[in-house]
């Protein structure tokens, strides 16, 4: 077969690899979950990307070919891309899709992508009120990479105290070892790796 699968553009593999190894940096992605909660108008999911700046200026120039790994259908692939020079795009989700009472989007399903996820507030909300139902209907490895997300996020102001506290708090304490270890590991951003407790080392 030829990877990727559903790549819409016409250019080889090099080339696309190339938006990624000729500069430094990788993509946050803005995530916006827009008309989802009616069932007579399709659901609008918007992707923005920039490049994911903690300390100095931002580089606007950088962009980045990026596959973003979703738990949603879009036309015969839950993999939308961001191509090019493209910053943003936008997609409807082709089943019929109610944000307040199915399972939330998810944008980097199981971690795949080298970027960081930032939803909007309202979909912050869902995502916390899912893991407080049920977390287990999203992946272990999406939840590890929401626990990573959020507490960088947090870290770097790129949320308020309250959306952080509404996701983190949506697991009541309650950790598996996995969520246990990203929670230790990523809210110190990886800077407790010599002093971690024996079961945290690898």
């Amino acid at each position: 077969g030829t990877w990727p699968p559903n790549f819409p553009m016409d250019i080889p593999f090099p080339q696309v690899m190339k938006s990624w190894t000729n500069q430094a940096g990788f993509p946050v992605i803005y995530v916006m979950v827009d008309n989802c909660n009616s069932t007579s108008e399709p659901c609008k999911v918007g992707f923005v990307q920039e490049m994911y700046t903690t300390n100095g200026e931002q580089d606007t120039s950088r962009t980045w070919i990026t596959p973003i790994f979703t738990n949603m259908m879009f036309g015969n692939s839950s993999t939308v891309w961001l191509e090019g020079n493209k910053r943003e795009v936008t997609y409807e989700v082709t089943s019929e899709y109610n944000a307040m009472v199915d399972e939330p989007l998810i944008a980097n399903v199981d971690g795949y992508g080298y970027y960081r996820t930032l939803y909007d507030d309202a979909h912050w909300a869902r995502i916390a009120n899912a893991i407080q139902t049920d977390k287990e209907k999203i992946p272990i490895l999406s939840r590890v990479t929401i626990i990573c997300d959020i507490h960088d996020f947090n870290r770097n102001g790129f949320v308020s105290k309250d959306v952080f506290n509404t996701v983190m708090g949506a697991w009541n304490g309650e950790y598996t070892q996995e969520e246990e270890w990203a929670v230790y590991e990523c809210s110190s951003g990886f800077k407790g790796v010599k002093s971690r407790p024996h079961k945290y080392r690898i």
